[in-house]
């Protein structure tokens, strides 16, 4: 084959010129059925939308795993905190415990026990360190038991893993992570 811009011999199967650059054909591409995207010509799963190409769609609207509030699972897509997720392309789902940072309500604590006792240690002139000191415990105490552990939804793709929501309330990701598993489980 010859290019068409400089005339020199170039292989069948080139998409540019290796001596201009020109370009001498587009790639194959096909448009995928139901999203209208262009994908490779030899896709069997369209990346956009997670469908079988060449699987026809459903008249029926989609069932429904879950719809609470800003997340909606279905079959073939979830709908997370505003960012949606081919189902086609998920792997795995899980529920993870993420424990919160615990260590300057610790040091706070400390320090204030650590001033208290000095401060009372000392005796009449130290009452003010050791009043300062009790306020400081107090409020290390305070913020450490206020502290409590997160969730999240963690889902598990060929790109990698990441977490879709994170969440205090454990039953409303529990309830997230199991409506996935079944659509994952039905999907096939």
């Amino acid at each position: 084959m010859q290019c068409q811009e400089c005339n020199r011999e170039i292989p069948d199967d080139a998409l540019l010129c290796p001596y201009c650059g020109a370009r001498i054909k587009e790639p194959e591409t096909q448009q995928c059925q139901h999203c209208n995207r262009d994908i490779p010509a030899d896709a069997t799963l369209c990346p956009y939308c997670g469908k079988k190409v060449g699987e026809e769609d459903e008249q029926q609207p989609e069932h429904e795993y879950l719809r609470d509030g800003n997340t909606v699972i279905t079959k073939t897509r979830a709908i997370i905190a505003g960012k949606t997720y081919a189902m086609g392309l998920v792997s795995s789902v899980q529920m993870v415990r993420i424990p919160p940072n615990r260590t300057w309500p610790i040091i706070l604590l400390v320090v204030g026990i650590l001033a208290t006792l000095a401060g009372f240690a000392s005796g009449e002139e130290g009452g003010a360190c050791g009043a300062i000191g009790l306020l400081i415990a107090l409020g290390g105490g305070a913020w450490l038991a206020s502290l409590s552990d997160q969730y999240a939804v963690r889902i598990a793709a060929a790109s990698g893993e990441m977490d879709a929501l994170k969440d205090k309330n454990k039953e409303r990701i529990q309830k997230i992570v199991e409506a996935l598993s079944q659509a994952i489980t039905e999907r096939g």
